[in-house]
């Protein structure tokens, strides 16, 4: 069963998990950053709440954040989530609609929202988000007259991923849901997985996201509206890889489809083979036998035949399912093909910069030994031009002592 990575926190994979095994996928969720909740601003939340005329919920993480101190039972305001999904979440403690954008799932999709044409311009508005989020919704809403009041109920904390047993193989793609995902996966990737992960298929539900993921090095992203709509877009990569295939497939189900009819127009099939022998059957047979009564065999082998090709065409939809599971499996073992090349290139280039280095060591070991030699046998030739002269020295000595020299002053 192929994998697909969920990168999210983990607090919220169940439901991810279950997408992906309703699809026929395995999900594995690695969570390079956690979920922390801000005690001291959850304390404060309800009285914010309270004078809240309008609550905007960032995302779903947000709502189950901040639910167990609320009690909703305030009156009833407005509520505004950030997509569908967070609408969803909301119904589910909330007796109170809420609102969310048709057009997208961001800030800018909620500013273009109709509804803030029928709130008074000087609304309260709550926002609950973490900490660190975009105020894009916060700056547009105060120029219009908006009172802006935002509540940063948690912490995003870098988590460390356990790379330990983690394996390659049957990894097809992986879905990310927010850039700082992104940057913190990336940023743990341990060397030996770097070429995979970079040449890996991301999908996510943003275009800021995506970009994220490209800035980080990821080759290959696709923007989709949902996780199911990323399952879907797998599914129609592999089914358009070989088209040919499909084709002759479908062929063969027609020809198949088409010459069971043939043969029933003929009394025998041994009669296509050997078209001499029907003269001579029809020659030795009674005139009864050719009577309109041979008709009803051939009713019976068209039915037959339509059979055949309805069978053929079932073995070929489920050969084409077949070959997006195959072609899903190929690509997992030409990555890690290319993985475990790339390591044994990395492990060569090792070695030859390991080499490198040692040469240079032994070529400087030598410059110094030929460096101390040269000095030796500079002092060598020092040493003997000193007794050379010393020699000579002794030597004119020598001579001056013997011929009786002396030295006598000059006269004036």
């Amino acid at each position: 069963m192929p994998t697909l990575l969920i990168i999210r926190p983990s607090n919220r994979p169940q439901q991810d998990i279950q997408t992906c095994h309703a699809a026929g996928w395995q999900a594995q969720v690695l969570s390079p950053i956690e979920i922390e909740a801000d005690r001291s601003a959850l304390k404060k939340l309800p009285e914010q709440f309270k004078q809240a005329d309008v609550v905007f919920w960032v995302s779903p993480t947000t709502i189950e954040t901040a639910v167990p101190y609320l009690t909703f039972s305030d009156g009833p305001k407005v509520h505004i989530t950030v997509g569908q999904t967070s609408q969803h979440t909301l119904a589910q403690f909330s007796p109170y609609p809420a609102f969310s954008p048709k057009d997208g799932n961001d800030s800018e999709a909620v500013l273009r929202m109709p509804i803030w044409k029928n709130l008074p311009p000087n609304a309260r508005v709550l926002i609950i988000r973490g900490h660190g989020g975009r105020d894009f919704l916060a700056d547009k809403l105060t120029e219009l007259g908006f009172q802006i009041n935002i509540a940063e109920i948690y912490f995003r904390r870098p988590h460390a991923i356990d790379w330990q047993n983690f394996k390659t193989e049957d990894i097809a793609a992986a879905y990310v849901t927010s850039g700082k995902l992104a940057r913190e996966f990336f940023h743990q990737i341990p060397p030996q997985f770097s070429r995979f992960f970079e040449s890996l298929l991301y999908f996510t539900h943003h275009p800021r996201i995506a970009d994220a993921l490209r800035i980080v090095g990821a080759k290959h992203v696709e923007t989709v509206t949902s996780l199911s709509a990323a399952l879907s877009s797998i599914l129609q990569r592999s089914q358009a890889v070989n088209p040919v295939e499909d084709n002759k497939d479908t062929q063969q189900v027609a020809s198949t489809a088409a010459s069971a009819p043939e043969r029933s127009e003929n009394t025998r099939p041994s009669e296509q083979i050997k078209p001499t022998q029907p003269q001579r059957v029809e020659a030795s047979m009674p005139e009864s036998n050719n009577l309109p009564q041979n008709n009803a065999p051939v009713i019976i082998k068209q039915s037959g035949g339509k059979a055949l090709a309805a069978g053929a065409i079932v073995l070929a939809l489920l050969g084409l399912g077949a070959s997006g599971f195959l072609f899903v499996q190929g690509q997992n073992v030409l990555k890690n093909q290319e993985l475990e090349f790339n390591q044994k290139i990395d492990k060569a280039a090792l070695g030859e910069s390991e080499n490198a280095s040692l040469l240079k060591d032994n070529l400087n070991r030598q410059t110094a030994i030929q460096a101390e030699l040269d000095r030796l046998n500079n002092g060598q030739k020092t040493i003997a031009i000193k007794s050379c002269k010393r020699r000579k020295l002794i030597k004119s000595c020598s001579k001056a002592v013997s011929t009786g020299w002396s030295t006598k002053p000059n006269r004036c």
